[in-house]
C-alpha cells in the first residue's frame, strides 16, 4: 500500500512522523506533502519521497486564487505518488483532500474551529469579525469532513466532540512512540540542586488564551526555586529564569531529564476539555515529576493520579517549595513516573486505532 501524509504545517512534526513511522512498519510505501523545512523530529527517516506544498493564511480560508494553485500543487504530487489512501493532518489538508476526490482519513490535531472561538472570546484578535468567520468556517468543514472520513484525533474530549455528529472517531494521544524514547540518553545522576523546567515559547511569545502562563517568573522571585526554560527563542537568562533557547526534539529527553519537575502550569481555560498537549509526556519519559493544571482533563486521567495538579499559580508555588525540601524523594518519584509512561504513554499501545481507520477509509 501506498500512504501520502498531506499536511500544511511543516516538517519537523512528531505526531506526522509517529504516523509515517507505522505506515513504514506495515510495510508501506510512504510519502509527505506540505511545507518543508530542515530536520526530523523522529531519529528514522519515514519518508520515501517528499513534495513541497507551501500553504498561507489565504488557502486556509480557502479563499481564490491562493485554494485553487495550493490545490493544483497537490493534485500534481497526488498524481505523482499514486497513494492508495491519504492520510491528512488537520482541517485544512484535510478539506482539499476532499476536494480533490481520494480516500483519506482526517487526523485533527488541534480542533482549530474552537481553539479560535477561544481567540474571539477573549478578545485577542486585531479583527474579531475575521476571527468569528474563521471559526464558523472551520467548524463547518469540521462538520462535513467527520461525516465523510474516520476521525483519528490527540484526546477524548475531541472524539467526544465528533461522536455527537456520529463520525467514527479513534483517539491516538501525542505520547511518545518507542523509536523515540530508546534513542534518548537521560542523565544518569541529577544535580541535588532543585530546579525546574517548562518546554513552550509562550512566556514571550503572544499565543493561545488556553495556554496563559503570564506571571510565571514572578513566582520564582525572591526563593531558590530556579525555572528552565526551553523553546523560547526570544527570553533571556535573568534572575531565576535560564533560557535554553531551541532544542531539536530527539535531544529533548536528554536535556529534560537533568531537571527535577516538568511544568504544564496553564491557567484554566474552558478549551482545556479538548487540549492534550505533548510536552507532559515527554516530560514523563525524561524522568521528571509532572505537574499541569486540573483543568487539563485529558492529560490528568493519562496519568492516573501520577501528575501533580494545582489550580492557580500560588498553588504552583507552595507545591515546588514543597518538593523543592525533599530532592531525594523528588527524584524517585520522577522515576516512578517514567516507569508508568514506559508501560503506559506510548504511541505503540494506538496503533491499532490507526490500522482500523485506515481500513474504514479504503
Amino acid at each position: 500500500m501506498r500512504v501520502l501524509h498531506v499536511s500544511d504545517d511543516p516538517l519537523p512534526d512528531a505526531r506526522v512522523e509517529k504516523m509515517a513511522y507505522l505506515s513504514k512498519k506495515m510495510g508501506c510505501e510512504t510519502f509527505f506533502a506540505g511545507p518543508l523545512r530542515d530536520g526530523f523530529a523522529l531519529p528514522e527517516r519515514v519518508f520515501d519521497e517528499m513534495h513541497f506544498v507551501r500553504w498561507n493564511r489565504y488557502v486556509r480560508l480557502g479563499l481564490p486564487p491562493h485554494y485553487q494553485w495550493v490545490r493544483r500543487r497537490l493534485q500534481k504530487a497526488i498524481r505523482s505518488v499514486r497513494p492508495d489512501i491519504i492520510h491528512a493532518h488537520n482541517v485544512f489538508s484535510a478539506r482539499m483532500v476532499h476536494d480533490l476526490g481520494y480516500p483519506f482519513v482526517y487526523d485533527d490535531h488541534e480542533l482549530v474551529s474552537m481553539e479560535k472561538l477561544s481567540d474571539v472570546a477573549q478578545g485577542v484578535l486585531y479583527d474579531r469579525a475575521v476571527g468569528k468567520y474563521e471559526a464558523w468556517l472551520w467548524s463547518r468543514w469540521e462538520h462535513q469532513l467527520s461525516s465523510r472520513a474516520p476521525v483519528i484525533t490527540v484526546s477524548d474530549g475531541i472524539a467526544r466532540f465528533y461522536a455527537r455528529w456520529g463520525a467514527s472517531v479513534f483517539t491516538v494521544p501525542n505520547f511518545p512512540s518507542l523509536v523515540e524514547v530508546s534513542r534518548a540518553h537521560l542523565s544518569e545522576e541529577k544535580s541535588n540542586l532543585f530546579s525546574v523546567v517548562y518546554l513552550g515559547d509562550d512566556i514571550t511569545a503572544s499565543h493561545k488564551p488556553y495556554r496563559d502562563v503570564r506571571g510565571i517568573v514572578d513566582i520564582f522571585r525572591g526563593t531558590d526555586l530556579r525555572l528552565a526554560v526551553i523553546g523560547d527563542r526570544n527570553l533571556r537568562s535573568e534572575g531565576p529564569v535560564l533560557s535554553r533557547g531551541y532544542i531539536e526534539h530527539s535531544n529533548l529527553y536528554d536535556v529534560i531529564s537533568g531537571y527535577h519537575v516538568g511544568l504544564l502550569p496553564w491557567k484554566k481555560h474552558w478549551f482545556h476539555r479538548y487540549a492534550n498537549p505533548n510536552k507532559p509526556y515527554i516530560y514523563a519519559h525524561s524522568g521528571v515529576v509532572v505537574v499541569a493544571t486540573s483543568s487539563l482533563q485529558n492529560v490528568v486521567e493519562a496519568f492516573e493520579g501520577r501528575a501533580r495538579t494545582i489550580e492557580n499559580f500560588t498553588d504552583l508555588k507552595e507545591l515546588l517549595l514543597e518538593l523543592s525540601r525533599d530532592v531525594e524523594g523528588t527524584i524517585r518519584e520522577g522515576e516512578d513516573t517514567r516507569t508508568y509512561a514506559l508501560n503506559n504513554l506510548l504511541f505503540e499501545h494506538y496503533e491499532s486505532n490507526v490500522i482500523e481507520a485506515y481500513k474504514k477509509a479504503t
